[in-house]
């Protein structure tokens, strides 16, 4: 699928040319994609299509953006040297003005369709429940543009403007595709959401890389709430990662026997394939393995584990309530909305967090989860870090020390 990314300004006709193309080939896509059967051949067609459709439409839209504001600049500068201008100039801006209107023709032709290819994919995954999504692919669009406003706020000393629809849209697909997501994939996908998390909690004018700054210190908790569209982004991502911990966890109320047993059968399982094991070596790697780079992002950044620790404490805090205006004790009501608010598991056939967590038996169950979690008696414990990754020099001991008394603090 080309991508056109020249200026208008550069060569206009080569411009429209290239988005004519590219609309050529989304048609032809988005009938290749009517016609794929679902199952195994939609997964496989999306696992590559889906990521470019995400980025794709928010190149489209920056463009799209972009060439009406040289349109604008370019007017604005006509209007000053008009009576500069000979009669053979005159011709030549009517000429490049019905280009930039075909060429404004064309980018909201491709919006269009893109939005009808997206709407298309998530009827027919809603649908077929068996469908996986790529939600590594989808995540890491997240996280890359992160890098890179990162990179640009540290070239430009102001922050990259992250297209609203990639975002929005990937942060869609996320919430649909986690729900059939293993545990071991919610554990590799965990370091990139809380990755992309405190990029909204972090300040947008904050170049400092320290997370104790008093600005970002000041504003944790507080930045997303003077932004709709924010906030919106930060709930989304405080449930996935919330899926996420509930996928990876025991469920505690289960016997260490079972537990053996299960694990012993996957080992005889393993052995008896000794091939097919070591084509597939990501699958042996455990979930407490996994979750090791998650435990060093928490110990390194106080933004994240601070946020983290109030995901735990909400959840700990809440209990079913008979009437919607009632909020339990001790949370606050925007963080009460924002826990009752949140999608439900695709299992649970709930409509949101409240139904699917109506009953003190099932709440129960997810407490227990996630205290399984970050006990320090537990071989998960978030907020302790293991001593063997902690190794370095008499400095990184003191932190890692500091870090230690946090993590007990938070556990306690």
């Amino acid at each position: 699928m080309p991508e056109s990314s020249a200026s208008p300004q550069n060569d206009p006709p080569k411009v429209l040319s290239d988005l004519q193309t590219e609309q050529t080939t989304l048609n032809r896509v988005s009938h290749r994609l009517a016609m794929t059967d679902p199952g195994p051949a939609l997964e496989k067609v999306l696992s590559l299509l889906l990521p470019r459709l995400l980025s794709r439409i928010g190149k489209n839209d920056d463009a799209r953006k972009k060439h009406k504001k040289q349109r604008q600049d370019s007017a604005s500068a006509n209007n000053n040297n008009k009576r500069k201008l000979s009669g053979e100039m005159t011709v030549s801006s009517s000429e490049n003005t019905i280009i930039y209107d075909q060429i404004d023709s064309v980018h909201d032709a491709i919006h269009k369709k893109l939005i009808e290819m997206l709407t298309h994919t998530m009827k027919r995954v809603r649908e077929d429940r068996s469908c996986k999504l790529p939600c590594g692919a989808v995540l890491e669009l997240l996280t890359t543009t992160q890098q890179q406003q990162s990179s640009d706020d540290d070239d430009n000393g102001a922050a990259a403007v992250t297209n609203a629809f990639t975002v929005n849209l990937s942060l869609m697909f996320l919430t649909l595709g986690l729900n059939r997501c293993s545990p071991k994939e919610c554990a590799s996908l965990l370091p990139g959401l809380l990755q992309f998390w405190a990029s909204i909690l972090r300040p947008t004018n904050n170049t400092n890389n320290d997370d104790d700054d008093a600005t970002t210190s000041s504003s944790i908790g507080v930045l997303h709430f003077m932004d709709p569209s924010r906030k919106m982004r930060h709930d989304q991502t405080w449930h996935l990662i919330f899926r996420c911990l509930e996928s990876i966890s025991h469920n505690p109320t289960e016997t260490a026997a079972a537990r053996r047993a299960a694990s012993s059968s996957n080992d005889d399982a393993t052995s008896s394939s000794t091939d097919a094991a070591s084509a597939e070596t990501s699958s042996s790697v455990s979930i407490p393995s996994l979750i090791n780079k998650t435990k060093q992002m928490i110990a390194q950044s106080s933004l994240i584990s601070a946020a983290l620790f109030d995901l735990f404490v909400d959840v700990f805090l809440y209990t079913p309530v008979t009437t919607s205006t009632t909020v339990t004790p001790g949370l606050s009501p925007i963080g009460y909305q924002r826990l009752v608010s949140g999608s439900a598991s695709q299992k649970s056939g709930a409509k949101n967090f409240r139904e699917e967590f109506v009953t003190r038996m099932s709440l129960r169950e997810l407490k227990l989860k996630l205290l399984d979690l970050i006990a320090p008696c537990r071989r998960f414990a978030l907020f302790m870090l293991d001593k063997q990754q902690s190794g370095g020099s008499d400095d990184d001991d003191n932190a890692n020390d500091v870090g230690d008394e946090m993590g007990i603090s938070r556990t306690v």
